[in-house]
């Protein structure tokens, strides 16, 4: 973390306490105002389940910030801002009931809402510090991701550890790396950020089945829902011996398969946990030709995180 304030003031600090009219929480009115704000992203995909981005501008000091609603939004397969109920392009600029010079910074953050909310969740994509009026949105920043993920790296083994059957090592997937002993963690992340968390994922044919969500590399992750009665090592992965979807049988050969690592919105900002978020950080194809226990590189996807651009202006 760095030493900006942490992410947790959001829900107690982010609230817009320049707005009237605000009867449930969730509609905003009086936002007639000073500034013009104009937004615009590249590699922001649709969002479905509900959730939708919402834009924010900053305010206050380091220690205590806090935020005013913007605009909330979906995007179109093309990436444009739409809006999230009548599904029509959103143009901008947006009206904020702030004067230019008071904002220092804005975000994008993740809500379960179609309307715009006065309390921010605690899961933010994009964030950047305005200069001279305009501010480069980027994943890194203290208030988004907290961390570029420019150098992050993984790799992984195929085995199934949690049975006592030799025959079918090609039926899992540990992020592990056995290339030193003992075995190490086999990706290079850091701990998720506030309001995320990490998920690995084994596409197989049509079936994209997941490993597991996690908090870092090493320790166990948060599901065992395919894999045998043995307990598995101390890092993420699944073996897929048991309770097979419709379609699969287990356990299957994962030579030719895909293996990837997402972040993913925390809890209810999750509302499809059966389905890879967009934010895909890591990805590998196993050989066709896969042998059990060999450490297999995935590819670093940092560089390809979304971004955007904002710029403040009076009204």
């Amino acid at each position: 973390m760095t030493s900006e304030p942490s992410r947790f003031f959001l829900l107690a600090l982010f609230f817009a306490p320049l707005l009237t009219g605000c009867g449930d929480d969730k509609e905003i009115t009086g936002l007639e105002g000073s500034s013009l704000v104009s937004l615009s992203f590249t590699g922001l995909a649709p969002l479905g389940g509900g959730l939708n981005y919402q834009a924010w501008i900053v305010a206050g000091t380091p220690t205590e910030p806090w935020g005013l609603p913007v605009v909330i939004f979906n995007v179109d397969e093309s990436g444009q801002m739409v809006d999230p109920v009548a599904d029509t392009v959103l143009t901008g600029p947006f009206q904020a009931k702030l004067d230019p010079p008071d904002i220092h910074s804005v975000g994008v953050s993740l809500e379960v809402s179609d309307t715009l909310l006065s309390y921010s969740s605690f899961t933010f994509i994009l964030a950047g510090d305005l200069a001279q009026g305009s501010a480069s949105l980027t994943p890194g920043h203290w208030l988004a991701l907290d961390d570029p993920m420019s150098d992050i790296s993984g790799r992984y083994i195929l085995a199934t550890p949690t049975d006592e059957d030799p025959e079918n090592e090609l039926g899992g997937v540990w992020f592990m790396d056995t290339g030193s002993t003992p075995a190490g963690p086999g990706l290079t992340l850091p701990a998720a950020p506030e309001g995320w968390t990490y998920e690995g994922w084994v596409a197989l044919g049509e079936e994209i089945l997941s490993t597991g969500k996690f908090v870092g590399p090493t320790g166990p992750d948060s599901a065992a829902t395919y894999s045998g009665p043995v307990t598995g090592p101390a890092f993420p992965g699944e073996d897929f011996l048991t309770n097979p979807p419709t379609g699969l049988t287990f356990p299957p050969d994962l030579s030719g398969a895909t293996v990837f690592i997402t972040l993913e919105p925390w809890m209810e900002w999750d509302t499809e946990p059966g389905l890879p978020f967009f934010l895909r950080l890591l990805d590998g194809q196993v050989p066709a030709d896969a042998a059990s226990v060999t450490p297999y590189d995935l590819t670093s996807l940092g560089s390809q995180l979304p971004t955007g651009t904002a710029t403040v202006q009076g009204s």
